[in-house]
């Protein structure tokens, strides 16, 4: 059998309630409604490995997007997942995707300024190249990124934060994120295509230090302005454009070399832009504790953990 899919009509980012909800499997494990009645949390557990009901498909659905982007030095695994349907935020969403739709397309790489444009060129070139393998808006097309249209540019994207503060998020949305620091990168909400990096700015439990959350978004960039510099900390959104997209490195800094090791930033500056549709909870261990794990415990041929890498 093959996975149920979503309905033809549905928009890239749209969760067929009506099936999530009404769902027989064991998958859907509870449904959780916010004490605003604003939103509604449907909590979905690891499926089996036959199941193929829609809340199976959209659980591998979610961690296909979580394994993609794996740090090499850690085993990280998905424990349960809560879908989250706020018909409010979608509303806004899909509103700005239909305004998307009416502007005139763009080039991608239309900015011919002599500064800085091997370096941007080569940004630009990664952000195509995500597109082009995303599952975002132009899933079923090929992109052409010298004729894009800006509701073309969109991403399933991570943004790690504190446990007290998700629940604002999946209520009001991202619409104070921008007021925790001035950005780096313009003062905007930020978001990154990997999960490891994102984990940078989640807090630890104490008493369950290898237990995590985090934010898994559909984003809209619009025309995104590629940075490859601090020159914007603190500043809105360049003229022209409706997002920032820079490669940083594993310090936070923008990458200066090709070959090195590289995350991504992306910045938003309308909370229009972002559809928080998953919370992800996992566990995780670092490569030097999985070994001295390893080394305490009988090994067996054929055994292997369940870590993934990554090469750009």
């Amino acid at each position: 059998k093959r996975l149920r899919s979503r309905p033809s009509s549905f928009e890239y980012f749209e969760v067929d309630q009506l099936s999530l909800l009404s769902d027989r499997s064991n998958v859907v494990t509870d449904v959780i409604d916010s004490y605003k009645g604003t939103f509604k949390l449907v909590r979905l557990s690891r499926p089996k490995i036959n199941d193929r009901s829609y809340a199976a498909e959209e659980f591998k659905r979610v961690e296909l997007a979580f394994r993609r982007f794996i740090n090499r030095d850690a085993c990280f695994h998905i424990t349960e997942i809560d879908v989250v349907l706020n018909p409010t935020l979608e509303g806004n969403y899909r509103k700005l995707r239909e305004k998307y739709k009416r502007m005139p397309n763009f080039d991608l790489y239309e900015d011919k300024t002599p500064e800085g444009l091997e370096k941007r060129k080569r940004t630009l070139n990664c952000l195509a190249f995500e597109l082009q393998n995303s599952s975002g808006g132009c899933q079923s097309n090929q992109i052409d990124p010298h004729n894009l249209n800006r509701a073309d540019v969109a991403l399933l994207a991570w943004h790690g934060t504190k446990p007290q503060h998700i629940e604002s998020i999946c209520d009001k949305g991202f619409q104070n994120r921008s007021t925790v620091d001035c950005g780096w990168y313009g003062k905007g909400m930020y978001f990154t295509q990997l999960p490891c990096y994102g984990q940078y700015y989640i807090d630890q439990d104490n008493d369950n230090p290898h237990k995590a959350q985090m934010i898994l978004s559909w984003v809209q960039m619009g025309r995104p302005y590629p940075v490859t510099d601090r020159t914007l900390e603190g500043k809105p959104v360049v003229e022209g454009y409706d997002s920032h997209y820079v490669l940083v490195k594993n310090n936070f800094d923008p990458v200066t070399e090709t070959t090195q090791n590289l995350s991504d930033e992306i910045v938003l500056f309308n909370e229009a832009q972002v559809l928080p549709r998953y919370i992800v909870k996992y566990i995780y261990k670092t490569k030097n504790l999985m070994e001295d794990e390893a080394n305490s415990l009988p090994f067996q041929e054929g055994q292997s953990f369940d870590s993934f890498s990554i090469t750009l």
